[in-house]
């Protein structure tokens, strides 16, 4: 094989405009949009157009003409397209001949290769192959579609759809050869399933949905009484049951009415009279004349009179209770007045006196117009209430055993109602041909044979004791909706030919199968046998801006300012990267370049002579995943870029290049093929990175383009390497596997000993202040040096048998404005003390980070200890010698202080771990830079040897006296030790290369410790063949961690070893959906350090998806949506999203695309929010009426059901209009209440937020959530509960409002202005609405586990912001938090005053309502919280995980690890159990003595007041 020798450089130019901005994330809209008289159930679709400085993302509703014209244009090109696909696939090698022949012909011009030449694989633009924009009917006459077998009717509804059969949630993408082969391999994934479950059956999933148990669910105790084995339920039978001609009619519910209602001023009161009401301010009684319509109860000061105009009644109007507000309806004090009625609400206690001949009639009105659970349980009896209404003609209370199968409920609920006194005839009927489904939700169950505790939302209410409401469906009407769909689909299916889902060429190619066969390998050459150097030459730049782009970040969103670029020279620096990781000797810089003028607005840059480029490994030392990273750096200081290649310094470095653009690609595609001769790569902005995950795949002719060679072969070169035993390698003699060198696991790691960074050191004095140095640590010259500027002469410290400690008593706290001015991050230097052997000074010296103090620490020691000889064969330090040497120094310090028998003294043993905490001399934990605990101890340990930590410390250390024969060994196993208890303690710890090679070498003895795992793994060079072979056996023999989640870990950046990562994928594969569905945002983050498109984990989550739409297609959809607003990650998501949505069911499809134009970015709700935010200067009235007009025409287009994205199971319909509201925000965020799709359904309520980044909100809601669920497999219900959001965009979002509950804030306010100093506040709230001693004492017992849950959760994840309108507590005592803007340590500051001055809030309010502080109520309080703390503290390693996996979704307060360190520092888990809890216990006693809480609270209060 020959290198080719025909290396040309083209001299091309192009005028075209630049795309200098970032994609904004507001886009410009049209107000006539919003009036458009297109039904949304039309599915409008949405488009992309680029302007000048903006590249909008807007929602337009297409018109008739615009969807007839996209029906002819698919008919008229679908089978040219599927050609072009075909042809492009299987033709590969034709292709890039002929483009490359194109391309000759631009050599020598300034202009660019077609755009079929740069994008080689792209469709050709539809528009080209129209004749016309305007075509005439008759176009649609030529171009009918004709497809046979299809019945007219159903022709007409292909038609009819066919309109909106090009919706892609991310349009004006263009395909490149990864979105082929992903498309290809969802078709292969599409067939597997159909062989499991027929499309018919997979739309029966879609559109009729199934929420089971997962199986690893515990079972329920039946056996604990008779009441608790039935289920109380409200059946309802379908109205064309009937057979007597009466007219259906549910009056359950008053909110279930249509927006277009007539209104409550309008009806006739139901009740009208005189009773007696109590005064705010005046407590005496006063006679007043109420009137109560629907849920509106007025009262005048005498009865207005008839003759009187309504509009004019408003002068005898005295006020108005919305009754909707009442949390509780009670009995008045009978001593007091017998026929007295109170009304609770949050603003204030209602007291009304009505007369005695009235009373029950009041009593019944009233009970009938608030909500059921505000009913006091008397009256409830008095009028028999029930939670759900069962007053229909066609609904039947019953009690169904818990053991009925759904088939023997049916029966059960026909049998029942037949009984029944008022029950209507029936028409004959068959039991067998009906199925269930809960009422008001979209929730079915089908399977006639399942229990029905095996549904979800059955064992919720029955677990909780409440009814549970079934609807009787005919399973034909459930055959004849799958029939629509599945017919609709399939006729969709046929008509667009299924283009994107073509079979090309052969699968295995695609999927990356192991397997080759001899004669596919002959057409190829290994590439562990190409011996040659991968070399490059970069010929041209195109379209360099003129401006540079830098992020200036604020709480709530981002601005790009750009400033003009300076440097007139530009150099290109290439570098081999696996895994985000530099290879060894593979970077490269090519001579600077003369920046010229290509237009206006753009720059060009070109290389006059060919300049070859290579790295120094051979191709056949390059792993798969590996990428070259190009940087086009501008060059300010020509003399000094010499010591900028070798300087490690990027602030030095920053201040004579300026980074321009950057660009990667991956050295082997996505079919495992080299990469060879011309390409062209589109460049991203300098903000991005591309040393890991996507990379550019199309070429605008817009973009800043890179045109790169890379050395050609005489065939294709495709990756191959032999692991170990593998017998997979080709038969061909020319393609025999030879390795480029010897390879060996141990022999060739080094023990880098050379360290170097910034840190803060103080001067000769203490009271001198912190300055900045550049740090270096050297093992030749056991020398620490360090200097203001490295290319100055350093000062050195001596570290020849130095003492290092730590100094805590040194350490500062500061703040950090990483946000923004009123948020900041409070933060800690980590100091430590360098004392050299023969000098008195001690050197102080500061980490930002206690991990870094600890790598530093580490270093030193290991150098001060080092003798200087060196081993035999390799040339490095003797380990053994070095590790003796250190214990025998400390043993020499430490012994003495030791009890003779540490087992049987506990005391003494308690005092010696306190002296050794306290003594920063003796310390061994500060001297190792870790922290206590206890030292398990291996099952063959010798029983002679003393337990715990101490015992272990005094072991370890007695071995630095054995003799020199077991001097080795015993060194091993303290090496172990003390490398496990490092890694336990410390989630966020990064082994330094000493560590990774005794961890490496004696990985063995890790591998019952699953958090060792992905430690161990970092350790491995992954570009040797011999330890990925070690590593990939170790995976299936390692022991299993106790949540399977914890394999996410394994799909962090740093791994990218394909075989790792789908280990780790089919690990996560065992989880059931309902366990899946709360790690989404996770996997979905990891797709971003996926090399390709097609990746296993992408097609895991697809599958899922497909098989499982409502549990995981939803959460999955917008997760992705969110996403692709970056436009770095945007080809990656669009072709992920676009892909799913050609899989997915048309039931779902129809679903997320409504959706989408509703809910999204640029949606009609935020065209909306637009209109409103618009009208801000003009008033609140002025706004409201705008909202209700939109709303109004938004009612209009809205189908007659749909579903929400918080949760799929709601169906809802019209929304109610008057119940609508604007609130009081920065944002004006809008509240809105649907109908529920489904008569006797409750009303749904939401808020959508325009202009506010959600996906905060929606991580920590995700991690509370799991915390309860790690609480409640340890036996603890919190009951915390937390409510849905969803992003929608990185700017919209929608949230659950919970029910029945109301803010602190307004708790206080109803006992004054200074209600948060008044103890009684919380109780007297939670008394009120829960006045007989049996509700008022599960109240109490709620709001202590929610209480306890929510200090816990609030503590370690650092919530701030935590004033008394982000707290809430419902009717029932559950208390919660909301509004996370702010977490991970991140607290808002007023006047430079922070207001968060308590780990968590727990006020003396708090206390009372558990009966003080030294109540059993407060003592279990505390008991509760610390047994909760503990188990978080033992899932410290997956919350690490998850968090360290959300870091690249950019969220303001999550940029990097330091953000989550605050949540080990707060889980401390350096400390025992038994400290933990002492610990968080003495946290609730600050926080109690601590009043500022209440300050904050109140100023709070008056500022709102006060705007």
């Amino acid at each position: 094989m020959k290198l080719s020798t025909n290396r040309q450089n083209l001299h091309l130019s192009s005028s075209s405009e630049p795309q200098l901005h970032e994609p904004s994330i507001r886009a410009e809209k049209n107000p006539k949009d919003t009036t458009s008289e297109t039904p949304l159930h039309l599915y409008a679709n949405v488009r992309t157009g680029r302007e000048s400085q903006t590249y909008l993302k807007s929602t337009r509703l297409r018109t008739a003409s615009s969807r007839n014209a996209a029906t002819i244009m698919r008919s008229f090109v679908v089978t040219r397209r599927q050609e072009a696909s075909d042809k492009i696939i299987t033709s590969d090698t034709e292709d890039k001949k002929e483009c490359a022949a194109r391309s000759d012909l631009f050599e020598g011009s300034h202009e660019l290769p077609p755009f079929e030449v740069l994008n080689p694989y792209a469709d050709v633009p539809v528009l080209l192959r129209m004749h016309s924009a305007s075509e005439d009917s008759n176009s649609a006459s030529r171009h009918k579609i004709d497809i046979e077998g299809i019945s007219p009717s159903e022709q007409k509804t292909a038609e009819f759809l066919s309109g909106d059969s090009d919706w892609e949630a991310v349009p004006g993408l263009i395909q490149s050869k990864e979105s082929k082969a992903f498309m290809v391999a969802l078709s292969h994934i599409l067939k597997r399933v159909h062989l499991e479950i027929s499309p018919r059956e997979l739309e029966i999933l879609a559109s009729t949905p199934q929420y089971l148990v997962a199986l690893d669910t515990s079972p329920i105790d039946l056996t604990k009484g008779t009441a608790l084995s039935y289920i109380q339920a409200v059946g309802r039978l379908p109205t064309d049951l009937i057979a007597m001609d009466r007219s259906y009619k549910d009056t359950t519910d008053c909110d279930n009415q249509s927006s277009n209602s007539v209104s409550h001023h309008d009806r006739e009161p139901i009740i009208a009279g005189y009773m007696r009401k109590r005064g705010g301010t005046n407590k005496s009684y006063r006679r007043r004349y109420m009137e109560l319509k629907g849920c509106k109860l007025s009262y005048y000061k005498k009865k207005p009179s008839q003759k009187v105009l309504s509009d004019k009644q408003g002068a005898y109007l005295r006020g108005t209770i919305d009754l909707d507000n009442v949390s509780s309806l009670q009995p008045m004090d009978a001593k007091l007045e017998k026929h007295g009625i109170v009304l609770v609400t949050a603003s204030r206690t209602w007291e009304l006196v009505a007369e005695e001949d009235e009373y029950h009639k009041w009593l019944k009105e009233l009970c009938q117009a608030v909500r059921f659970q505000a009913v006091h349980v008397d009256f409830k009896r008095m009028f028999e209430l029930q939670e759900v209404s069962a007053k229909a003609i066609t609904d039947v209370r019953i009690s169904i055993p818990s053991q009925f199968t759904v088939g023997e409920a049916v029966a059960h609920i026909f049998n029942c109602y037949q009984h029944a006194i008022d029950a209507a005839p029936l028409i004959p009927f068959d039991h067998n041909a009906y199925a269930l489904k809960i009422t008001g939700f979209r929730d079915y169950l089908l399977d006639r044979g399942r229990t029905l505790l095996e549904y979800m939302h059955v064992r919720e209410c029955f677990i909780t004791g409440k009814t549970v409401r079934l609807t009787l469906i005919a399973t034909s009407v459930i055959q004849q909706m799958i029939v629509e769909n599945a017919a609709i689909s399939g006729i969709k299916a046929t008509i667009l030919g299924r283009h994107t889902m073509i079979q090309h060429g052969n699968p295995s190619v695609m999927t990356h199968q192991s397997s080759k066969s001899n004669d596919s390998m002959e057409e190829f050459i290994c590439s562990e046998t190409v011996l040659e150097p991968l070399s490059f030459c970069l010929c041209r730049i195109m379209n360099v801006p003129k401006l540079v782009p830098t992020r200036k970040r604020f709480s709530e969103h981002s601005v790009l300012e750009y400033k003009p670029l300076t440097a007139t020279k530009v150099i290109i620096r290439a570098g081999l990267y696996d895994g985000g990781k530099l290879l060894h000797n593979s970077f490269v810089e090519t001579e600077e370049v003369t920046l010229k003028i290509q237009n206006e607005n753009l720059l060009r840059a070109e290389w006059p002579e060919p300049m070859w480029l290579n790295f120094g490994l051979n191709i056949s030392d390059i792993p798969r995943t590996a990428r070259i990273l190009l940087t086009v750096l501008g060059v300010k200081d020509a003399n000094r870029m010499c010591s900028m290649a070798t300087s490690s310094s990027t602030e030095d470095c920053a201040e004579e290049i300026e980074r321009i653009l950057v660009t990667g690609v991956n050295i082997f595609e996505i079919d495992d093929v080299l990469l060879q001769g011309t390409r062209y790569l589109a460049m991203c902005s300098n903000l991005y990175t591309c040393n890991i995950g996507p990379v550019p795949h199309t070429v605008t002719p817009d973009d800043p383009v890179l045109q790169i060679e890379f050395g050609t072969f005489d065939r294709s070169v495709k990756f191959h390497w032999t692991l170990g035993a593998e017998s997979e390698s080709p038969t061909n003699p020319r393609s025999t596997p030879k390795l480029a060198r010897e390879e060996s696991s141990y022999e060739d790691r080094k023990i880098i000993l050379h360290k170097e960074g910034w840190l803060h050191k103080l001067g000769y004095t203490r009271w001198t202040r912190w300055r900045r140095r550049w740090f270096v640590l050297d093992h030749e010259t056991c020398t620490l040096t360090y200097t203001d500027d490295r290319n100055v002469v350093r000062k050195s410290i001596p570290l020849r048998n130095c003492l290092v400690v730590v100094a805590d008593d040194m350490n500062e706290k500061y703040t950090t404005a990483p946000v923004n001015k009123g948020t900041r991050k409070e933060r800690q230097t980590y100091c430590f003390k360098v004392r050299p052997a023969e000098s008195s000074r001690e050197y102080i010296i500061s980490a930002e980070t206690k991990q870094e103090r600890a790598e530093w620490m580490l270093a030193i020691i290991t150098v001060s200890k080092w003798e200087g000889d060196q081993s035999e064969s390799s040339g490095y330090p003797n380990i053994y010698k070095f590790v003796q040497s250190v214990k025998t120094e400390l043993a020499r310090h430490l012994l003495p202080q030791f009890p003779s028998d540490i087992s049987e003294n506990s005391e003494d043993c308690a005092d010696l771990e306190n002296s050794l905490t306290n003594e920063s001399s003796g310390d061994i934990e500060k001297t190792l830079g870790g922290t206590f605990d206890a030292a398990e101890q291996k099952p063959d340990q010798p029983h002679a040897k003393s337990r715990g930590f101490i015992g272990s410390l005094k072991n370890w250390l007695q071995e630095a006296t054995v003799g020199d024969d077991d001097a080795e060994q015993s060194n091993i196993d303290s090496q172990i030790v003390e490398l496990r208890r490092i890694i336990s303690l410390d989630p966020l710890y990064r082994p330094n290369a000493y560590q990774k090679t005794q961890m490496w070498s004696h990985r063995d003895a890790f591998m019952d410790l699953p958090e060792a795992l992905p430690r161990i793994l970092s350790c491995v060079n992954w570009s040797y063949k011999s330890e990925i072979q070690n590593a990939l056996t170790l995976l299936p023999t390692w022991s299993d961690p106790t949540h399977k989640a914890a394999y996410i870990g394994l799909l962090d950046g740093e791994f990218a070893n394909p075989k790792l990562r789908s280990f780790a994928v089919s690990k996560l594969a065992e989880m059931p959906d309902t366990s899946l569905r709360y790690y989404v945002p996770q996997l979905v983050q990891a797709l971003k350090f996926e090399n390709h498109h097609l990746c296993p984990l992408a097609t895991f989550l697809i599958e899922r998806a497909i098989r499982n739409p409502n549990q995981i297609g939803f959460d999955l959809f917008w997760s992705m949506k969110v996403e692709f607003h970056h436009e770095q990650y945007r080809e990656r998501y669009g072709v992920l999203l676009n892909g799913y949505l050609a899989v997915c069911s048309q039931k779902m499809r129809g679903i997320l695309q409504l959706q989408d134009k509703v809910f999204s970015y640029g949606g009609l709700l935020d065209q909306i929010c637009q209109h409103i935010k618009a009208r801000k200067k003009e008033g609140w009235d002025e706004m409201r009426r705008v909202m209700q007009e939109q709303l109004a025409v938004l009612n209009e287009n809205l189908p007659p059901s749909f579903q929400l994205p918080l949760d799929p199971r709601i169906e809802v319909g019209k929304i109610i209009i008057d119940k609508c509201r604007i609130l009081d925000s920065a944002k004006k965020p809008l509240w809105l209440v649907f109908e529920n799709a489904e008569a006797g359904g409750d009303p749904v309520t939401i808020i959508f937020k325009a202009g506010d980044d959600v996906r905060q909100d929606c991580l920590t809601l995700q991690l509370i959530r799991l915390m309860d669920e790690m609480w409640r497999e340890e036996g603890l219900n919190l009951a915390m509960e937390p409510y849905g959001c969803v992003a929608t965009s990185p700017v919209t979002g929608v949230l659950q409002v919970v029910p029945n509950s109301v803010t602190t804030a307004e708790i206080h306010k109803r006992v004054g202005i200074l209600g948060a100093f008044k103890d009684p506040s919380f109780s007297s709230w939670i008394q009120a609405n829960n006045p007989d001693p049996e509700s008022h004492q599960k109240a109490v017992d709620l709001f202590l586990r929610s209480c306890a849950g929510y200090c816990v959760a609030t503590c370690a994840l650092g919530i701030g912001d935590r004033h008394n309108d982000n707290i809430m507590i419902s009717t029932s005592g559950r208390y919660f938090h909301i509004d996370f803007g702010h977490f991970l340590g991140h607290f808002k500051y007023q006047l430079g005053v922070k207001r968060e001055r308590t780990p968590f809030v727990f006020t003396r309010e708090m206390a009372h309502v558990l009966g003080g502080i030294e109540s059993n109520e407060f003592k279990k309080f505390v008991e509760t919280s610390c047994k909760a703390y503990c188990v978080l503290r033992r899932h410290v390693h997956l919350l690490v995980t998850l968090l360290l996996l959300m870091i690249p979704a950019d969220m303001p307060e999550l940029t990097g690890r330091d953000d989550i360190n605050h949540l080990v520092t707060a889980l401390a888990p350096e400390l025992s159990e038994k400290e933990a809890r002492e610990s968080f216990a003495h946290a609730i006693h600050c926080c109690l003595d601590d009043k500022f809480k209440r300050i904050d609270n109140t100023i709070h209060i008056l500022a709102h007041l006060m705007s």
